[in-house]
């Protein structure tokens, strides 16, 4: 028997096993690289898929025949994200046996992060068939690409349950009924204003008929009282008094007389302007108390005398006779002519103005007979309309 030593047996020659453990570890590498490129293609579009969300939810998940729901679409996006809604016309169908009533607008809503955006709009939903709808998902334009709902909803439309066994209990249809009829406003207003334009012509056809003639107000302003008008003349030539020149002088006394003679005149109702001096004190001597009778002679006297004879007088005399016709005008003035009254008259107008204003009150009851005509026809109207 032969006996062989293992550690004589031969061996493996170095570089065959390392060329078989290369070609074992060459598929895993591939499949490492093939899994990094798709990770690195496939993880943006994740993260950008993950940028937009859209979610649906219904108001009411159960509605009668005929009733409306809500179903309201959100969408979550970058901030900048273009959105654009599906778009739903009146009466369009969402799925058979379900319509669009109407379409809400985009609300903004308050953003979940910074630098993300919440939008929402509604669309009413209602449906005529009953039966359990599954809605699809709406589909949302999120810059240029679709994205839909990932939430699944589901609608169930009921029938009204109707009793068909005890139908002695349903009442009988109802005759037609008379409404009671009601004033609207239009309509009142209208009936009320037909009466105004008819008072007004009533009222101007009386005044047309009375012989009376059409007058108009005249209202007469009360002159300057004597006495205010005598001191603002008296003021003028104060500075005259003590004046050196024998014009002015006889300048002042000439004002000093005329004043006196227009005071004398309008307080005692004469007229002292044309008559001599003698004419005039005869005239007063009924009329001015002694103390004023001796002053207005001693002011008149020496004015003729300055205008007729040159005679000069002092400045002691002139002041004096200045100061006389002030207290003339102080002792004898009359509160009833200080204080005059407004004078307010009714004057009949000519008979031109007779006509014209006759013709103008003739006319405006003709246009008040024709406003008044038409309320009353557009009033008959109108109730015409409503009762029939």
């Amino acid at each position: 028997m032969v006996i062989m030593n293992n550690n004589n047996a031969p061996h493996p020659h170095p570089a065959g096993r390392h060329r078989r453990n290369r070609t074992a570890s060459a598929p895993r590498l591939l499949r490492h690289v093939v899994v990094l490129l798709l990770t690195a293609v496939l993880m943006p579009l994740a993260a950008r898929a993950q940028d937009v969300v859209v979610e649906s939810a219904l108001d009411r998940a159960e509605i009668l025949v005929g009733e409306q729901c809500r179903l309201s679409v959100t969408v979550k996006a970058n901030e900048g994200a273009r959105v654009v809604w599906p778009q739903y016309n009146e009466a369009d169908t969402l799925l058979a046996g379900v319509q669009v009533v109407r379409s809400g607008s985009c609300d903004t809503l308050p953003p979940p992060a910074k630098g993300r955006i919440m939008l929402q709009r509604d669309y009413v939903l209602t449906s005529f068939d009953s039966a359990i709808y599954a809605l699809r998902p709406l589909e949302v334009n999120v810059d240029g690409r679709l994205y839909a709902s990932r939430t699944k909803l589901g609608l169930k439309v009921s029938s009204i349950s109707v009793d068909t066994v005890h139908v002695d209990q349903y009442y009988p249809p109802f005759g037609v009924m008379e409404s009671p009829f009601v004033w609207q406003a239009d309509i009142l207003l209208c009936a009320l204003g037909a009466w105004l334009p008819l008072i007004v012509a009533l009222l101007l056809l009386v005044r047309l008929t009375q012989a009376r003639p059409m007058r108009h107000k005249v209202v007469i302003k009360p002159k300057t009282p004597p006495v205010r008008e005598a001191r603002e003349a008296l003021k003028d030539w104060e500075h005259g008094v003590g004046a050196e020149s024998r014009e002015t002088i006889k300048a002042l006394y000439v004002a000093l007389a005329d004043t006196l003679r227009r005071y004398l005149s309008r307080r005692y109702g004469h007229d002292f302007t044309d008559r001599t001096t003698e004419e005039v004190l005869g005239s007063l001597s009924e009329d001015l108390p002694a103390e004023e009778m001796r002053l207005t002679a001693e002011v008149l006297r020496t004015a003729d005398s300055v205008k007729f004879a040159r005679y000069c007088p002092s400045q002691a005399i002139r002041e004096r006779h200045y100061a006389a016709v002030l207290t003339i005008v102080e002792k004898t003035l009359d509160d009833v002519q200080e204080h005059p009254q407004t004078i307010v008259r009714y004057e009949a107008y000519g008979d031109r103005g007779q006509r014209i204003i006759r013709m103008t009150m003739a006319g405006a009851v003709v246009v008040c007979v024709l406003t008044a005509v038409g309320l009353v026809a557009y009033t008959l109207y109108m109730l015409f309309t409503y009762l029939v």
